[in-house]
């Protein structure tokens, strides 16, 4: 079996060689941590459906053109490279965000190859809100 892993398009990089073999209290710690994870996902997931009526693809993307964004906005291209999901992908999620007035995109005037996505203004008041409604509320989500 190959040992390497895909990190992003066709881009293949070497897995690293254990030289040391993993404890039961390492694979314990790791299980917890995945566990932990998945709580946290399944609550935000339920808590963003329910209050920003978005699925979690689109809530990502928002905070991701949210905390990416220059003067001249996101690309799409780094909007799927951020999210680990394909162009296309990017472009469907982005179709329902400007739907919805929360996002627009504009042709790069430098490259016309790149759209640049910005959020609505509609957006960034809801980025105020929702943000802190999901971590005032995900303290019963983590473990204790």
């Amino acid at each position: 079996m190959p040992r390497d892993l895909v990190l992003q398009g066709n881009e293949r990089q070497k897995l690293p060689t254990v030289r040391k073999s993993l404890q039961a209290k390492d694979y314990a710690a790791l299980g917890a941590f995945r566990h932990a994870m998945r709580k946290l996902l399944r609550f935000s997931k339920e808590l963003v459906a329910t209050k920003a009526k978005l699925t979690t693809e689109q809530y990502d993307a928002l905070l991701e053109i949210k905390g990416s964004s220059g003067a001249n906005g996101v690309t799409v291209g780094e909007i799927s490279e951020q999210l680990q999901v394909k162009h296309h992908t990017a472009v469907s999620l982005l179709d329902r965000l400007e739907a919805r007035k929360l996002a627009t995109r504009k042709r790069a005037t430098a490259d016309k190859r790149n759209v640049n996505v910005q959020l609505t203004r509609l957006a960034l008041l809801s980025l105020r809100v929702w943000p802190r409604f999901i971590t005032a509320n995900s303290s019963s989500a983590l473990p204790k």
